[in-house]
Parts: C-alpha cells; sequence; structure tokens
C-alpha cells in the first residue's frame, strides 16, 4: 500500500511540476502575444494619424490655391473697376505704375523684379572706392597721430 501512496504523491508531484512549467513557459507566450497585439494596434494608430496629417495638407494647400485664384480675381476686379469708373488722369497714371493694382494680362514677371528688390544687408556706397559697412574698420576713426 505504501507503494501505491508513494506513486500517487509522485503522480501528484509530476502533475504539479508539469503544470508549473506549462504555467511559466504559457505565460511568456501570451505576453508575447499581447504585445504583438499591442504593436500592431500602434502601427494601426500611426498610419491613420499620417494618413490625416496628409489630408490635413492637401486641404490645406487646396485651400490657399482657392485663395490664391480669389485674391487674384479681386486685384483684377479691383484694377478694372478703378481704371473704368475712376476720372483723375493723375490717379490713372499711379495706377498704371503701381503692379499690384495693374491688370493681370499686363503685369510681367520682369517688370516685378525691377519693381521689388530684396532688403539688403548693407548700405550701398556712394562711391566705389569707399570701404563698405562690411569692412572691418567701417565707422572706426583712426586716431593714429603722425
Amino acid at each position: 500500500m505504501s507503494e501505491i501512496i508513494i506513486g500517487i504523491l509522485c503522480f501528484v508531484a509530476g502533475l504539479v511540476l508539469g503544470a508549473l512549467i506549462y504555467r511559466l513557459t504559457s505565460s511568456d507566450t501570451a505576453k508575447n502575444r499581447r504585445l504583438a497585439q499591442q504593436l500592431d494596434q500602434l502601427q494601426a494608430q500611426h498610419e491613420r494619424y499620417q494618413a490625416d496629417v496628409s489630408a490635413h495638407f492637401a486641404k490645406s494647400a487646396d485651400l490657399f490655391s482657392k485663395i490664391n485664384g480669389t485674391y487674384r480675381e479681386l486685384i483684377t476686379h479691383m484694377a478694372a473697376s478703378s481704371e473704368r469708373l475712376a476720372e483723375d488722369v493723375e490717379f490713372k497714371r499711379n495706377l498704371n505704375l503701381a503692379p499690384p493694382f495693374r491688370q493681370a494680362s499686363t503685369l510681367d514677371i520682369d517688370e516685378l523684379t525691377d519693381v521689388v528688390e530684396p532688403p539688403r544687408d548693407y548700405a550701398p556706397k556712394s562711391k566705389p572706392e569707399e570701404k563698405g559697412t562690411l569692412a572691418e574698420d567701417y565707422g572706426l576713426e583712426s586716431n593714429a597721430k603722425p
């Protein structure tokens, strides 16, 4: 009978040990499965975010294009109406000199570049032989006595 009890105890110990080993190994598998699911969810969320950003910039570009077209239409309308309605000859002459209010058909890129000049980071020299504002000794008076 003691052999039967020892056999049963060994069987129960084997079952407990087997269940413990299964539990330890299967929990890693379950954890890996949960992490893989979480990774898939995060990737899907990131892809949705990228799609939303792309849609936002596409919509913004479209709206800016519409604003630009409307602005050009307004300027053309204002120029045509002012030429038609204004009777002051001096005003019309000044209007033709101002590029933003000139009709779109008469605007020329070369004329605009002549009118619009980029800002300078220096003051222009009145004579070519003068030292410019970027010279090291610009604005310093020499106190050297002969």
